[in-house]
């Protein structure tokens, strides 16, 4: 997303790439992500209890959990700390601006 391909390290700035990339609200996306993150978050027990009462193998699935649990808090360090670069002005400045 946005030009970065290690699930987790997609905060805000990736987000506004990608958004400005697809066209879309910057504003709209980087919400959206930050709610996926919580929403993954709250998922996990009961997707990890449920693999298991399935009998998947125990192992992976508490692998894979750990791994999930690490992506969600990275995600939300990166939500609560990374804020999304400044459009670009276009056009030409006005007289006295900087």
């Amino acid at each position: 997303v946005g030009g970065v391909y290690d699930a987790g390290n997609g905060g805000p700035r990736a987000w506004a790439t990608f958004a400005a990339q697809a066209r879309m609200s910057a504003k709209a996306v980087v919400a959206a992500a930050a709610d996926m993150t919580e929403r993954v978050a709250t998922a996990l027990p009961s997707a990890q209890e449920k693999a298991l009462a399935d009998g998947a193998d125990a192992g992976v699935v508490n692998h894979l959990a750990r791994l999930i649990e690490s992506f969600v808090e990275r995600s939300r360090r990166l939500h609560a700390t990374e804020r999304p670069e400044p459009r670009a002005r276009s056009g030409p400045r006005r007289r006295g601006s900087t």
